[in-house]
């Protein structure tokens, strides 16, 4: 997880202030950040991830029998801890005037030709990093880049 840590923690941090409005930085202390290490870091072949991928037509199923389990068990699985924050931070305390991009995705109409359903399979963080490799190992690039800017 250090190899793309910067990129990983300004990704989140951008994602908690468009997505949930959340303001400052928020970059090595965001509280987001040790779940979704958590989450991520779980192998293709942990049973959960296994039986979803197996039965995604189940997966609301599997959903309802894993909250069950979670409910006797005394830890709970990081996808519930993280849907928890997440419910805690879109609620808020009801003082904040700011309008977040949830906000404005809820109030938005989109006719359905409008959409672009790309595979989404880049992250922001392996993007970045590739931007630095690339500037890092092309000079050129990245004179003209900063000539630009």
């Amino acid at each position: 997880f250090l190899k793309f840590r910067y990129f990983r923690e300004f990704s989140l941090d951008v994602i908690c202030k468009i997505a949930l409005g959340m303001r400052g930085v928020r970059m090595f202390s965001n509280e987001f950040m040790p779940v979704c290490k958590e989450m991520i870091a779980r192998p293709l072949s942990h049973p959960v991830t296994a039986l979803a991928s197996l039965f995604p037509f189940a997966v609301d199923e599997i959903h309802a029998f894993l909250k069950l389990l979670s409910k006797l068990s005394t830890t709970q699985p990081p996808f519930f801890i993280l849907t928890a924050m997440l419910k805690r931070a879109i609620k808020g305390d009801g003082t904040s005037t700011t309008r977040d991009f949830i906000d404005i995705f809820l109030d938005a109409e989109v006719d359905a030709s409008e959409v672009d359903y790309g595979d989404g399979a880049e992250t922001t963080a392996n993007f970045l990093a590739f931007v630095v490799h690339f500037l890092a190992n092309h000079e050129d690039v990245q004179q003209t880049l900063a000539e630009e800017l």
